[in-house]
């Protein structure tokens, strides 16, 4: 039975979801959006019995939020009000549906951000913590560590307060769960006061990064590798903290990059030499007066998409990128919301892993394996395959969970990528190619390193590694039910266990 209720936001109607990438959709039967904690308990006690999949800004590029399950969705993103900040104890207090760039904008005011920022800003608080969300920075931990409170609507439709002084382990737990706790409907964070950064970006050879790198991830605040697959190289940015007094100071001398037409000199040659015959333009000067405004991104996709599944049309698009990176070089000091965020790009396929690091420089033996890989399969691998960093989780389900000791505890992060294009046969090949691509990785190399996947990327249901699901549940096992035994406590019949959280949490 639907739900009836005048607010039109709140109708039950069937609803299309489509993740932000694009990649997955399902059309479900009832879609709920409600406005606030009267209208959640009411949709819960009027679909007992019923299976309910919850939702925030959909932003996962994966089949996690859309789902392939027909019945009702429920999405918290009109939830969205910032609703207190202690700013003596440095503690902010939001709905679920408010997202990452407005809480940043509210903390700015008082000075204040997050310990960590991911490389998007469009989630909500939500789902940021109930996928166990990263920034980068080896001794930073995962967003969801933040987490000081969490109120739930339970499967009964009752409110519970969770904290880690009264709930212990179950809090740790829910604070990461994929929505199978119930509906979250508030969050205390702990922030941290605001600071600036140098940003220094420097593309080096695989063995000059080898070289320093122990030194680089253990001193330097926030570490990123972009990794350019057949190119031998890799773009290293290197995010110190600095005080204001230093921010001042070398505000005004910062590296700001050559002119764009010089820095994008590759790849706007090697687009005119792909397109000219459809290009309306007698010379190359004319060519590149008109289309120098042109974003390096917008010129790689279109690149990438010539023949975005020939290795060697791939291989001399990475190079041309490889260009534009030497001579994006630079150093430049900015506050820390301003420089860890970044635009992740169109329509793509993306998988990442995390990884314990057991061994001086195991995560950059991982990504040579994979690099390895891609050569020897001649696999269309663009840029960039991305690392990034952090220390363990308390929580049960993330991929990062440590049981002891987990703010010293080091793991890694490498994510994958194929850019999609509008032709959609040619997207089924792309896919094909991708899972095969990724398929490679968890076979060869899942048990050797431990991989396990980002919640918010892993690939539910379709398209999904068989051997890699079983690998992983045999390791996690023990995790798992403990989890399990601590979901069940809240939802015992499952109302809010959706069918790619139960796959994931087989």
């Amino acid at each position: 039975m639907a739900l009836t209720v005048t607010d039109e936001i709140c109708d039950g109607k069937p609803r299309l979801l489509v993740n932000w990438s694009k990649t997955k959709r399902n059309q479900v039967q009832e879609y709920y959006e409600p406005n606030d904690r009267a209208e959640i308990q009411r949709i819960i006690q009027i679909n007992q019995g019923r299976k309910i999949r919850l939702l925030g800004s959909n932003m996962s590029p994966n089949g996690i939020g859309p789902g392939s399950n027909k019945g009702i969705a429920l999405s918290t993103i009109r939830l969205n009000q910032i609703l207190d900040l202690d700013g003596n104890n440095q503690l902010v207090r939001v709905e679920p549906g408010v997202k990452i760039e407005q809480l940043l904008e509210f903390l700015a005011k008082s000075k204040l951000t997050l310990h960590n920022l991911p490389s998007t800003n469009g989630m909500t608080i939500a789902g940021l913590v109930q996928t166990s969300c990263h920034g980068t920075g080896l001794h930073l931990a995962t967003l969801e560590e933040a987490l000081t409170e969490i109120k739930v609507i339970n499967a009964k439709g009752d409110e519970v307060i969770l904290t880690e002084a009264n709930n212990g382990i179950l809090f740790h737990s829910a604070k990461c769960s994929l929505g199978t706790f119930g509906v979250i409907v508030e969050l205390t964070l702990k922030c941290v006061p605001s600071y600036y950064l140098r940003e220094t970006l420097k593309v080096m050879s695989l063995p000059e990064a080898r070289s320093d790198h122990e030194q680089r991830i253990e001193t330097i605040k926030h570490v990123k590798y972009h990794h350019l697959p057949y190119t031998g190289h890799v773009v290293v940015y290197e995010y110190q903290e600095i005080s204001h007094a230093d921010y001042l100071e070398q505000v005004a001398s910062s590296n700001v990059p050559i002119a764009p037409e010089e820095q994008k000199a590759s790849l706007l040659q090697m687009y005119y030499d792909s397109f000219k015959t459809d290009l309306n333009h007698s010379t190359y000067c004319e060519f590149v007066e008109e289309y120098k405004a042109k974003s390096f991104a917008d010129l790689r996709e279109a690149l990438l998409r010539k023949d975005v599944l020939n290795p060697d049309h791939i291989k001399a698009v990475n190079h041309a990128e490889l260009d534009f990176w030497k001579k994006s070089q630079h150093s430049i000091v900015d506050q820390s919301n301003k420089r860890l965020i970044f635009e992740c790009g169109g329509r793509q396929h993306v998988r990442e892993f995390a990884f314990p690091i057991e061994a001086p420089m195991q995560e950059l033996d991982l990504v040579d394996e994979i690099l390895d890989l891609i050569q020897t399969q001649r696999i269309p691998a663009p840029v960039p395959i991305e690392q990034r960093w952090s220390c363990g989780s308390q929580s049960l389900l993330s991929p990062v969970y440590a049981e002891t000791n987990p703010a010293t505890s080091k793991f890694s992060w490498v994510g994958i990528i194929m850019y999609l294009t509008k032709n959609e046969d040619l997207n089924r090949r792309i896919s094909e190619a991708f899972e095969a691509y990724y398929g490679q990785i968890v076979e060869t190399l899942g048990a050797k390193y431990q991989l396990d996947e980002h919640l918010a990327k892993i690939g539910t249901i379709e398209g999904q590694n068989e051997g890699f699901m079983r690998y992983r549940s045999n390791r996690l096992s023990s995790r798992l039910k403990r989890f399990n035994q601590q979901r069940e406590e809240f939802d015992p019949q499952g109302m809010f266990l959706s069918e790619a959280a139960a796959e994931i949490l087989q």
